[in-house]
């Protein structure tokens, strides 16, 4: 049988220093930072609760890492980590610079996921791979945060980050989200949550793409909502959109089961489709949807400020 080799606390020095991982049979070594790259080309590097710092890139052959400690991606130039079948518990990204630093996350679930505030505009980027996580910590800093694979995190985010979000293929949080505090919001695909708020309020919304919020029964709150897609409300929430101007998209409620959809502002759609259910309707800031409006759902309609219906409108 082959002999473990063992590597204790690794620090590289100077600008370019890595290390490769072109073996197996590694045991437990200490702290490693590296201000190059690691490379995981063959084997299985085994952290346990040791530190791993990089200010490289993570890239791989067929090798992984183990993780009980913390991972810390601290690069001062673009930046890409691949973690592809590696095991992680704690995230950090942490840049000493405005960069774009890149993960593609493991398939397994990450313990804590934690953007820090470094005083630096960067951008953290999960890419190719939904992002699972227990807790997704992101502080308060002019940096931005995308999602752009999709992904699951449990517990409740609160995004506190002054930069931009941009969610690009959809998102389920399961302890709801609060996204206010984010300059702006770019948003697709189904984003959605287990009986808990999605708070998307304060600052625009931009559509890229059809998207839906479901907060099941959970609140849905959106700030003024732009871009020609399909706006998708469901759930059985108390839901408050600010205002909406989707050229070309319809504002669609047909997967409403209950509760309230409220456009405060201006509404512009091409049109508004809804479903016969026992939910209320209200748009108290006028508008005009193009198409013809059924209005299905068999609990209220209030119109606050008139409203222009250009293919004319059944509520009966």
């Amino acid at each position: 049988a082959a002999t473990p080799v063992s590597i204790g606390v690794v620090t590289s020095g100077g600008a370019g220093a890595g290390l490769t991982l072109n073996t197996s049979g590694l045991v437990a070594p200490g702290a490693i930072t590296l201000t190059g790259n690691l490379a995981l080309t063959l084997g299985t590097l085994p952290m346990g609760l040791n530190a791993l710092n990089v200010a490289g890139n993570v890239t791989r052959g067929t090798g992984l890492i183990t993780s009980t400690g913390t991972v810390t991606l601290n690069g001062g130039a673009v930046q890409a980590a691949d973690f592809t079948s590696s095991t992680l518990t704690n995230l950090t990204i942490a840049p000493t610079a405005a960069i774009t630093v890149t993960v593609t996350p493991p398939a397994t679930t990450i313990g804590t996921v934690s953007l820090t505030s470094t005083g630096f505009a960067y951008t953290g980027t999960f890419a190719t791979t939904a992002l699972a996580a227990t807790t997704l910590s992101v502080a308060a800093g002019t940096f931005n945060v995308a999602l752009n694979a999709g992904g699951t995190v449990t517990t409740a985010v609160t995004f506190s980050n002054t930069g931009t979000l941009t969610i690009g293929a959809g998102f389920t949080f399961m302890g709801g989200a609060v996204a206010i505090a984010p300059s702006s919001k770019s948003v697709a695909g189904t984003i959605d949550a287990t009986a808990s708020a999605l708070n998307f309020g304060t600052t625009g919304v931009t559509l890229t793409g059809a998207t839906t919020f479901n907060g099941t029964s959970g609140a849905v709150t959106l700030g003024a909502v732009t871009g020609s897609f399909n706006l998708i409300i469901a759930g059985s929430g108390t839901d408050v959109i600010a205002s909406a101007s989707i050229g070309t998209g319809a504002l669609d409620l047909t997967g409403m089961t209950g509760g309230t959809v409220t456009v405060s502002g201006n509404l512009t759609a091409a049109a508004l489709t809804t479903a016969a259910a026992v939910y209320n309707i209200a748009l108290n800031g006028g508008g005009t949807v193009t198409g013809a409006v059924t209005f299905s759902n068999t609990g209220t309609l209030t119109i606050g400020a008139g409203f222009t219906f250009t293919g004319g409108a059944v509520a009966i």
